[in-house]
């Protein structure tokens, strides 16, 4: 009579046939899968058993079997993997790519270990290029998308992170080591090393999220490792129906005047003025050059 299986347990490998012994369907997988296999070879347990055993009696160094054993997984891993697809030839299924990764992670703190992570990171399946070179500790740089589901370049590699009191290992997106891009503009190497020495940079052909140019200060978080936006005061960015150039915003941000010969009135009509800004009051004072007054031009501001 066949012994019930504890709930959760694994399937056996092995079964009674009368008087002799065989594999069950799960020892057959088992067997197609781990075939030529060092791990699965008895002599090679035995060896790594026996090591084990003068390393707790301080007659060998662990670091050794370590690497050692490290080897032995990489090579049975690909052996696996060629296993899989040569099954999938012969019996006629089509693999694919699980939901988690297991894996050696070849540079994890304190050596290789064993992991296992999530496939689908920032909407991107990763391959099986990209993971071997994750577990090898490598960087990989695919394209993703952020949570409002727009476009973005995404480079990262296998980390240590905390959640919920607990440390796990998986894909963490890597940290810039220099402010290289913000907001669709890519730096100059002069603004790259204005911003490292911790200096503001000006830009005005920042791209926002509609598509639009806008004008604005950043500067490089050294600590943080990312590039942060400094708002602006308000500033002379329009007047009278005119958007100043980012010349002439420089110009009256700087204490300078702006001569345009095109601002529109509200009854329409164009008329030419020069401008000026006010930075106490935050407002934009000008001199329209057609309207004349006496001991001079009166200075109007709006």
């Amino acid at each position: 009579m066949e012994k019930p299986r504890r709930a959760g347990a694994p399937p056996p490998l092995l079964e009674e046939r009368g008087r002799a012994i065989g594999l069950t369907p799960a020892g057959v997988l088992s067997w197609r899968l781990t075939r030529g296999t060092r791990i699965a070879d008895p002599a090679t347990t035995e060896k790594v058993y026996a090591e084990m055993r003068e390393i707790a009696a301080g007659a060998a160094d662990g670091r050794i079997l370590l690497d050692q054993v490290a080897d032995i997984v990489r090579d049975d891993i690909a052996r696996v993997g060629a296993n899989t697809a040569a099954m999938a030839a012969q019996d006629g299924f089509t693999l694919t790519n699980s939901t988690r990764v297991n894996g050696v992670w070849q540079k994890a703190p304190g050596g290789p270990r064993q992991i296992s992570f999530k496939r689908e990171v920032f909407g991107h399946s990763l391959t099986d290029d990209e993971v071997e070179e994750l577990l090898s500790g490598g960087l990989v740089t695919f394209q993703g998308t952020d949570q409002k589901g727009s476009p973005v370049p995404v480079t990262g590699k296998i980390d240590l992170y905390d959640y919920n009191g607990k440390t796990y290992a998986g894909f963490q997106r890597a940290r810039a080591d220099r402010p290289d891009k913000f907001s669709g503009v890519s730096f100059t190497p002069d603004e790259i090393a204005a911003l490292l020495a911790g200096k503001n940079v000006t830009r005005h052909d920042f791209i926002n999220k509609k598509g639009d140019q806008y004008t604005g200060d950043v500067l490089w978080d050294a600590v943080a490792k990312k590039i942060k936006f400094v708002p602006r005061p308000a500033g002379p960015g329009r007047f009278s129906g005119v958007d100043f150039t980012p010349a002439e915003v420089d110009r009256l941000l700087g204490g300078g005047r702006v001569t345009r010969s095109d601002f529109v009135s509200k009854a329409g009509r164009q008329y030419s003025a020069t401008v000026f800004w006010d930075a106490k009051a935050q407002k934009i004072g000008f001199e329209p050059h057609d309207k004349p007054g006496a001991g001079g031009v009166k200075r109007r501001r709006r």
